[in-house]
């Protein structure tokens, strides 16, 4: 949302936590991007925010748009001049893949506003009377540029040489924007540039950044100036102070601009499952290993976490997983995901095997050896297959006779 270049700051990894809160129909997990290129994951109702990724890029990021359906969040990103995605859970230098440039997508530098519906990232170009939706194509969870479409908002009435902060509610294809002079407005998405699709909602507001929670009940606003973050009445544009502030730390300012939300939080984590040692692993060529690949997911709260869906992938080795290259699979109850039968290469040596999942929260390999002959046997310690040497035993020499020089005598005792 915030149009001016600020120099990017050193943001310092940290939850902070204040009390107070208030009642909403769903969790609530927005996400946001700082002046030093890290996101963070917010949650105004329990007023507690984390840095979650730092993504190691240059220059200044903005224009967050989140995909509830793939988890995955986009941006722009200025230093180099590209449109990127980050898959929720990731970290660090080479999370957030490009997937179009800024010309691709019709803009010169960053937007700084965005909202993802249908498919398509949104925004409204600043200064201009054209809000622009970018469509993609989808290979699995991978997006692919497809192209660029500008709708002119002039007929409908929208004031031209605007700034500010969009956010899209998916239930309805109503679109709420907020300006830096203070304008809130809605536009409806399915006649958007038509005359009529365009309203004024309220005017005199501070410069706010907007989004939704997961279940677009509640539409949530924050001041990039102050970090303080509110409620929003869409049908009035009534703020309520939240009593909350986001200050990113090592600065004197909030986020550059919001993302959306999530149901879960990223606090998740994905851990290799017992019983048994499923990595690591020998079994000779042609074979299947003794333990399948199992993973445990747990929420923040240490609960299982039920119906997530794992995909297990050969990476190396040329085996088969349950027959197939890939293949998927949920979490039971115990939040545990196995995998069918893990099958070794027709030839000696490593094979692996990914397991990961939307949002990879669980991103971990698993490894065996294929073995020419028979493997060794997992239950005794690896002796190189050969037996246990054995150490000689020095025979115990007893005296002759009790009366053998240097010999002790000893007490006469009854024998039974």
């Amino acid at each position: 949302m915030v149009p001016r270049l600020i120099p990017a700051m050193l943001a310092i990894a940290t939850t902070v936590a204040a009390g107070g809160a208030i009642a909403t129909a769903a969790p609530v997990n927005i996400y946001g991007i700082d002046d030093a290129n890290s996101i963070w994951e917010i949650d105004p109702v329990a007023k507690q925010f984390t840095r979650v990724n730092d993504t190691g890029l240059g220059g200044q990021s903005n224009s967050m748009a989140y995909d509830t359906t793939r988890d995955q969040f986009f941006f722009t990103n200025a230093a180099t001049s590209s449109l990127r995605f980050w898959g929720r859970g990731s970290t660090g230098a080479g999370s957030t893949p490009a997937v179009a440039t800024l010309s691709q997508i019709g803009v010169g530098t960053d937007p700084a506003n965005a909202s993802y519906y249908d498919n398509s990232y949104w925004y409204v170009t600043g200064g201009q009377q054209l809000l622009h939706r970018v469509s993609f194509s989808y290979a699995g969870t991978t997006p692919t540029f497809a192209s660029t479409t500008p709708i002119s908002l002039a007929a409908s009435g929208y004031p031209a040489s605007n700034y500010g902060d969009i956010a899209i509610n998916a239930k309805t294809g109503v679109l709420y924007g907020t300006t830096t002079g203070g304008l809130f407005y809605r536009i409806n998405l399915a006649t958007a540039g038509q005359p009529g699709s365009y309203a004024a909602i309220r005017t005199g507001l501070t410069s706010l950044q907007v989004s939704f929670n997961a279940d677009y009940s509640t539409l949530f606003a924050h001041s990039y100036n102050t970090g303080r973050w509110y409620t929003l009445d869409t049908s009035n544009g009534n703020l309520t102070d939240l009593d909350f502030a986001t200050v990113v730390p090592g600065t004197s300012n909030g986020f550059r601009d919001l993302g959306g939300a999530s149901t879960t939080d990223t606090g998740s984590t994905c851990n290799i499952a017992p019983p048994g040692n499923s990595d690591d692993q020998f079994a000779q060529v042609g074979t299947t290993v003794r333990y399948p690949p199992k993973v445990r997911i747990v929420g923040s709260d240490g609960a299982p976490q039920a119906g997530v869906e794992v995909t297990f992938t050969v990476t190396a080795g040329g085996g088969t997983i349950g027959g197939q290259s890939t293949v998927t699979v949920a979490t039971d109850e115990d939040g545990i995901a196995t995998a069918p039968a893990w099958r070794m290469g027709a030839s000696a040596g490593r094979n692996t095997v990914l397991a990961d999942n939307v949002g990879t929260v669980c991103n971990l390999t698993f490894s065996a050896t294929a073995t020419a002959g028979p493997p060794p046997d997992p239950d005794r310690p690896n002796d190189g297959g050969g037996t246990t040497p054995q150490k000689p035993v020095t025979p115990l020499v007893f005296p002759d006779a009790l009366n053998d020089p240097g010999v002790t005598s000893l007490l006469t005792l009854p024998i039974r």
